[in-house]
């Protein structure tokens, strides 16, 4: 016959409608754990329903009750429930646990033998210990007898408990005494803090096994003080305890701090108070996520966390939070979104030489209630994005153009496309816009140009093309040759050098650490350790010999160059690369100035000096070098083996001569270098 009075922790001196308010919390509280996400704890609780709903049958009345007394007395004098009869409790003699080991035990009476020492002689207290000794090492130390020992001492221990339940034992908090169970709660709420520390420590757990009786309260008391030493927000789980004993209590979610006199709580009364309060207390909620989910699983109905559980779960809180929220109330607003730095749902680049960087900023901003997430992406390989993903009331997305992608000559268009959490919000598309400038087209070529006699004119329009200024250039004039000479120079060396088997003879420079100075004449210009001299005198003439060979443009360099060598300043190249199609070199060269040139009309005229296929000027503009204004072009071309190579060239007047500074390297490698070369120029020194 079950004994509700033991087993649900109920009090036999109570009258019958005291034990049926009390079954009717524990009902409660137990279906309340029911739903809890331990299935541990779940099962155990709905055991507890179960019986208290059979308790319930036995009390619905006074007769009720009378007749369950009357049999449970018989059931007791039928199974003649007395104190066991054991003289001597010997763990209580050794200070030992009843779960002590056999070792433990052996070291106990060793050292309590020891300890007698020679009082043993005579003396009728050691006498008295020694046979208790004996005893103990008899019974404990042989399975079978100390098997049977132990359920004796059980037994006793349980019926001593058992007959001090009647005289219950005050806990005291804050110098209150608090005798019950339900007076408990009011009084922990005037005193947080001692609270917290009688149920960490362990003292409320006592009190309510061993003066009230209440075992179930007892461990569940030990599970939730475990949980509150471990976790960050102790409070959190001692408002679990306070529910514990009021299951009527609400729930609370304290602030940052986590203590219950650091700002205003939030009391939840019902689930529909979460949609209500989290926009206002975005926060806490996020913050304390796991505690709203176990106190739903208490008390809400199940299809409203099923179908939030049925969600593939995300990291990000503020996702899980939003996600729950709807889970609650499908009808919630959405929240709103606009993009600023895009018009017309278009952003449109205008036009980009290949070599040319774009980029843009784009704000995505949230207004409304709730949490905005979601995804962007983009339908072509030329955008460069710096995120897949935004969140939150405002995020900034860069794209970026990568010019060496486009589809040269021709408009370029994609799609950048933001779609939204759980498609809530329809996506939203926006049309990126590029245009690839075109090769710039001259209509003159110095190498193949025909000669004019002197009885000629003098000048003749040179039209750049229609978006162009037009100039006058004297044909006989030397104007820019030199600049394109020295460039193409740079352009060649990327592949002379490439093609050499170390006939050159290189002078070796010092070597320090980071960027050194390079200098010859009244000229110096910085480039990193790496770079070494590049002697003309020495070996120009072979690397003009293997030039000529490379087809008759390069031959017709090759030329101006043997006939102007003192032009030529400084030759600079990577030694680490020395060898390689990744080579990179530097070129400085300085002209006399012809009089009444400016230097856009010296850029045009290096323009006209390119019309052949095998050139492309990606990009010309003017750039501030230092104190100076200096023309920016960029040429590319491709050399035998079908190596294509870029080269970047600044024109710069100064003091009546012109300066001319190439860089050339692989066009592969050109992005990688072209940072070290826009540091490089702005170190240049002229006289």
């Amino acid at each position: 016959m079950e004994n509700y009075y033991e087993l649900l922790d109920l009090r036999e001196q109570d009258d019958r409608e005291t034990i049926e308010n009390e079954l009717k919390k524990l009902n409660k509280t137990y279906r309340q754990r029911a739903n809890h996400k331990d299935a541990k704890i779940r099962n155990e609780a709905t055991e507890r329903v179960n019986l208290a709903a059979r308790a319930m049958v036995k009390f619905r009345s006074d007769d009720d009750r009378a007749a369950y007394d009357r049999e449970l007395n018989e059931a007791k004098s039928q199974k003649q429930l007395q104190e066991p009869l054991i003289d001597i409790d010997f763990y209580a003699f050794l200070g030992l646990p009843i779960l002590a080991s056999v070792e433990e035990i052996q070291n106990k009476l060793n050292q309590l033998e020891r300890n007698l020492g020679t009082l043993s002689n005579g003396n009728n207290s050691a006498t008295r210990e020694q046979q208790l000794i004996s005893d103990a090492r008899n019974i404990l130390l042989a399975p079978e007898r100390r098997k049977k020992y132990d359920e004796q001492v059980t037994a006793k221990r349980n019926f001593e408990r058992h007959r001090d339940r009647e005289k219950p034992v005050p806990i005291i908090v804050g110098d209150v005494e608090i005798y019950d169970w339900i007076s408990l709660e009011k009084i922990l709420d005037q005193y947080p803090d001692e609270g917290l520390f009688l149920l960490q420590d362990g003292e409320i757990e006592a009190w309510l096994k061993w003066s009230l009786g209440q075992k179930q309260r007892s461990a569940w008391t030990r599970e939730i003080a475990s949980r509150s030493l471990r976790s960050d927000t102790p409070f959190l789980e001692f408002e679990e305890f306070q529910r514990l004993i009021n299951p009527n209590r609400s729930f609370v979610l304290y602030e940052q701090g986590g203590h219950p006199r650091q700002g205003i709580p939030i009391r939840l009364h019902q689930i529909a108070d979460i949609p209500k309060l989290a926009d206002s207390n975005w926060s806490i909620f996020r913050l304390r996520l796991d505690y709203i989910l176990d106190w739903m699983a208490e008390i809400s109905d199940q299809d409203v966390l099923k179908g939030y559980l049925a969600i593939p779960a995300s990291e990000n809180a503020d996702i899980q939070l939003e996600r729950l929220l709807y889970s609650i109330d499908p009808q919630l607003p959405t929240p709103q979104v606009s993009l600023q730095g895009v018009s017309d749902q278009t952003i449109d680049f205008g036009l980009l030489s290949k070599w040319e960087r774009a980029e843009r900023e784009i704000e995505i901003i949230q207004s409304g209630r709730g949490y905005l997430y979601g995804m962007v992406k983009t339908s072509a390989g030329w955008l460069k994005m710096s995120t897949t993903h935004f969140g939150g009331r405002k995020s900034a997305l860069s794209i970026e153009v990568i010019p060496s992608k486009l589809i040269a000559e021709q408009d370029n268009q994609c799609q950048l496309t933001f779609s939204f959490l759980d498609g809530r919000l329809p996506p939203i598309s926006v049309n990126i816009i590029v245009r690839q400038r075109t090769t710039w087209q001259s209509v003159t070529n110095v190498f193949n140009r025909e000669t004019k006699s002197v009885g000629e004119d003098q000048s003749r329009s040179i039209s750049i093309d229609d978006t162009q200024p037009r100039v006058l250039v004297k044909p006989k004039s030397r104007l820019g040759i030199i600049a394109v000479v020295m460039l193409l120079l740079a352009i060649g060396a990327v592949f002379v050098f490439t093609s050499q088997n170390g006939s050159i003879n290189l002078a070796v420079p010092a070597v320090i650490q980071g960027w050194e100075r390079f200098e010859s004449a009244d000229v110096a210009i910085q480039m990193p350790s790496k770079y070494g001299y590049f002697s003309f005198e020495e070996n120009l003439g072979n690397v003009l010999n293997q030039m000529s060979s490379m087809g008759s443009q390069f031959e017709q360099i090759a030329e101006a160059v043997r006939q102007n060598p003192s032009l030529f300043v400084l030759w600079l190249y990577d030694e680490e690369k020395y060898g390689t199609a990744s080579m990179s070199s530097v070129l400085v060269a300085r002209e006399p100035l012809q009089q009444s040139v400016t230097l856009d009309q010296y850029l045009d005229a290096i323009e006209n000096l390119y019309n052949s296929s095998q050139f492309e000027i990606a990009s010309r503009s003017i750039v501030s070098v230092g104190r100076y204004n200096a023309g920016r072009m960029v040429v590319i071309t491709t050399v035998v083996g079908n190596i294509q190579v870029t080269a970047i060239t600044y024109i710069i007047i100064s003091n009546g001569s012109v300066w001319s500074v190439a860089y050339g390297v692989n066009s592969n490698d050109f992005e990688e270098n072209i940072v070290i070369y826009d540091q490089s120029i702005r170190t240049l020194e002229l006289p």
